[in-house]
């Protein structure tokens, strides 16, 4: 199997995973408070990643700039995810919510162009249009 069909592999895995991941981000946001279910969340996180480093033998390499720059994808990333929770918790749609935030490759890949100078296809520039446009067309 080449590099391309793993990382594709991947990626559709990643996808289903957080599908489901948001229904059950939303029915436990119905149960309780948004924080509280953002608590428990990150318990089943942990369950699955401890076990995951063991099983990796994962070692730190540490890195000054590596660590600033996961510290700040953590927070951001903490944060996105509770703005998240926040929205199916004041009564937002599993189904809009999840695909409206599912835009966010948009801004990725912007900031990818103009901070990492990667290069964007006609392509993938037009996919982004097609994203804003859906992202607008499903919103009540």
């Amino acid at each position: 199997m080449n590099t391309m069909a793993r990382w594709l592999i991947f990626s559709l895995l990643e996808d289903f995973l957080w599908g489901v991941w948001a229904i059950f981000f939303k029915l436990g946001a119905r149960h309780m408070s948004s924080l509280g279910a953002k608590l428990w969340e990150t318990v089943g996180f942990a369950l699955v990643i401890l076990p995951l480093f063991i099983y990796m033998e994962f070692s730190v390499v540490w890195s000054g700039l590596g660590f600033t720059y996961s510290i700040l994808g953590g927070i951001t990333g903490g944060l996105g995810n509770y703005f998240f929770f926040n929205a199916f918790s004041k009564g937002g749609k599993a189904s809009v919510v999840t695909a409206l935030i599912a835009t966010s490759p948009v801004l990725t890949i912007s900031c990818a162009y103009v901070l990492l100078h990667e290069r964007i296809s006609l392509l993938e520039a037009t996919g982004c249009l097609c994203a804003i446009i859906a992202a607008v067309l499903i919103t009540d």
